[in-house]
């Protein structure tokens, strides 16, 4: 008798509070105030070995200089706190402002802060398709990849280059500003701006160093109204 086997896929735990990765425009709420446009901002990436992550924190209380923490801080994800000595601590909480989806309250630079954050960070699974030009061909897929080693997404891309559909091994994305980026080569970037197509779906502008050119927007239902 031959024994099944069990194959497991490796678990990589996130922190919860990825969820408020984005701006806070900040005020006081002591007897100090802060200049306008002063904020702080949580800032996430993904690539292809893991789901997008808090990476950095970046703080700016004049709204003119901004300082950015790449390592540091600590994140409490039972209290919802983020922490860095001798700088802040704030408080994060999702929001009831149906204007807002998520809030903070804390210190920064020993001045008492609150913010509110108005943009929600979308994971590229929300974005997953098939993006196609204007004749419906396929240019960009974009789909959550079943195997246990390799990148999180199985992406692939025309360049128009003759070779048709080109496997990317390496990206990055940016879950606040939707951007895609990988390399054709290492002279060619390309940054491809995700979001939705007003009726026709999800959609993808293109820039690009080669072909597709620049401005070329790709749709999941090219031919909607």
């Amino acid at each position: 008798m031959s024994l099944a086997t069990e194959t497991t896929k490796p678990i990589t735990l996130l922190s919860p509070l990825r969820w408020y990765t984005g701006y806070y425009s900040l005020e006081g709420t002591g007897s100090e105030t802060l200049a306008q446009g002063a904020f702080i901002q949580i800032i996430s990436k993904a690539n292809q070995n893991s789901l997008f992550e808090i990476s950095s924190i970046a703080i700016s209380t004049d709204g003119v200089n901004v300082t950015t923490y790449t390592s540091g801080f600590t994140i409490d994800n039972i209290q919802h706190t983020i922490t860095i000595p001798n700088v802040c601590n704030i408080t994060l909480a999702k929001n009831k402002d149906v204007r807002a989806v998520a809030s903070l309250v804390g210190t920064i630079d020993n001045k008492t802060v609150k913010g509110m954050n108005y943009l929600s960070p979308a994971p590229l699974e929300i974005l997953a398709g098939s993006y196609k030009n204007v004749q419906g061909h396929e240019i960009l897929s974009i789909a959550k990849s079943t195997n246990t080693d390799g990148p999180v997404f199985d992406i692939s891309f025309n360049f128009a280059d003759g070779h048709g559909a080109t496997v990317i091994t390496e990206y990055t994305y940016d879950p606040t500003m939707y951007l895609l980026r990988f390399n054709k080569t290492s002279t060619e970037p390309y940054t491809l701006m995700l979001g939705t197509g007003e009726g026709k779906g999800l959609a993808c502008y293109v820039i690009g160093a080669g072909n597709p050119a620049v401005d070329t927007v790709l749709f999941t239902i090219p031919g909607g109204q």
